[in-house]
């Protein structure tokens, strides 16, 4: 059963020849503003190098909106 599935999750994807697809260069050279990895970058720093919030101006930051979940489940 484990190789039935393995197969036909390759030929998922492989199915949609070119779909969704970036080149190695693009994750490899971060760009502030367009995570392409969940992480942020190869090395799962987290941190974007955009500029807009500051030291200078945080405290003028206001909460805009909350989301309260009903369930103390997991939340993904």
């Amino acid at each position: 059963m484990r190789y039935a599935c393995t197969l036909l999750l390759l030929g998922y994807l492989t199915a949609i020849p070119g779909a969704a697809q970036v080149p190695f260069e693009r994750i490899l050279k971060a760009e502030p503003g367009n995570w392409l990895t969940y992480n942020g970058n190869l090395q799962s720093t987290h941190f974007s190098g955009l500029d807009q919030i500051k030291n200078t101006n945080v405290v003028g930051l206001d909460l805009k909106w909350v989301y309260q979940a009903q369930s103390l489940q997991k939340f993904e």
